[in-house]
């Protein structure tokens, strides 16, 4: 998507944004949570949960991660698989709903969850065993619609970015070209997902820029939310943005 597109649906968001949070704000018995001024949020914010969004105080790595697997395969990746001097069984494959591939003469093998290194492996043992000698097989992620981070909000250029392992906080909000006039430095929010859930946390630039705290590492499906500096944050709003947010993310990257 181009830049100008991406512009456009970043104002659209923001306005979205502003109106969700200027509702909360107006309607009688809500509850506005004023920003601590540092990257924590009150304490009443931390904890609070609803629809399988949780508010925590700082983000674990996601499950595959702390598994020693960074770059594990998603379903709906579009893979190519290399036989060395075995060119008919070339195949480029879209791992399926159940996260699995289907190959020549061995049919259906699981890939989600495993990986590069780990599916080479399985695949050299399941065509050594019966059909090749010594295989010298490759594989590669040729597309991804999961291997990506969302960028919403308050950006100069929001949009959805491709995740690689030098991915942190303050590198991909370089890749956005900062944040836009109206943002607030101390007001970043990443959601992540988990097998339980999908968490969020606040961070704040100015304490990253004056190593005064971490920049955080990012994964494929994080999505990162800037809210302009006169907000208030309530639940509420973090739902609201997560939802505006993932709904951006299947417009860029369809499934």
């Amino acid at each position: 998507m181009g830049r100008v597109s991406r512009s456009r649906i970043g104002a659209s968001i923001a306005l979205m944004l502003a109106s969700t949070l200027l509702f909360s704000a107006c309607t009688p018995g809500a509850v506005n949570y004023g920003l601590a001024p540092k990257a924590t949020p009150s304490s009443s914010l931390i904890g609070a949960s609803s629809d399988g969004l949780t508010v925590v105080q700082r983000l674990t790595p996601p499950e595959h991660a702390r598994h020693g697997k960074p770059n594990a395969i998603f379903k709906n990746d579009l893979l190519t698989v290399d036989f060395f001097e075995v060119n008919e069984l070339d195949k480029e494959v879209r791992v399926d709903g159940d996260g699995r591939i289907q190959l020549p003469l061995i049919g259906y093998v699981k890939a989600e969850g495993r990986s590069i290194p780990e599916l080479e492996a399985k695949l050299k043992r399941l065509y050594g065993a019966d059909y090749l000698q010594n295989p010298q097989i490759s594989v590669f992620v040729k597309d991804s619609t999961e291997r990506m981070i969302t960028l919403d909000g308050a950006f100069r250029h929001p949009g959805v970015f491709r995740a690689n392992a030098q991915s942190s906080l303050m590198l991909m909000v370089a890749r956005a070209e900062g944040l836009n006039s109206i943002a607030d430095e101390e007001k970043l929010f990443i959601f992540r997902r988990y097998e339980n859930g999908t968490r969020v946390a606040q961070y704040s630039l100015a304490e990253i820029r004056n190593g005064r705290e971490a920049d955080p590492q990012l994964y494929p499906r994080d999505v990162v939310v800037a809210f302009p500096s006169k907000s208030k944050i309530a639940f509420q709003n973090l739902k609201s943005a997560l939802g505006v947010a993932s709904t951006t993310a299947r417009a860029v990257a369809p499934l």
